[in-house]
């Protein structure tokens, strides 16, 4: 009840929060303090921006982010492996999923078409002409 009771006091002590930011010119924005407080954002903290019907809705990751980065974590560990281990076969697990998501007809096709499935792509051999 008390951590109930905290949450109610934090979101009328911020009602107010708000404002107006002015879009630099390499396109960063500055949020009003009462935002970033209202929503404990500091330096360095990670924010998601979508576009809606017209407006810009941002919204804070952090918690979220440090959730995945955890669970990462312990699959990693209870899979026996380290990060470098996963980095290293990203490259194949990636193939390996697009030929499950798109089939291997298709990614044959693709490889026929432009070359190699990863690495420089080659123009269609539809269209190349002697």
């Amino acid at each position: 009840m008390a951590v109930e009771k905290q949450v109610e006091q934090d979101e009328t002590s911020y009602a107010d929060a708000g404002g107006f930011a002015t879009l630099d010119d390499q396109g960063r924005l500055t949020l009003p303090e009462s935002l970033r407080d209202a929503l404990d954002l500091r330096a360095g903290s990670t924010v998601a921006c979508f576009y809606s019907n017209g407006y810009i809705l941002l919204m804070p990751v952090d918690s979220e982010l440090a959730e995945l980065m955890d669970h990462t974590a312990d699959a990693l560990e209870d899979a026996g492996l380290t990060s470098q281990d996963f980095l290293d076969n990203l490259d194949k697990i990636r193939e390996e999923v697009f030929i499950e998501t798109y089939g291997a007809e298709f990614v044959e096709d693709l490889e026929r078409r432009f070359g190699a499935l990863v690495g420089t792509a080659l123009e269609p051999l539809d269209d190349q002409h002697d």
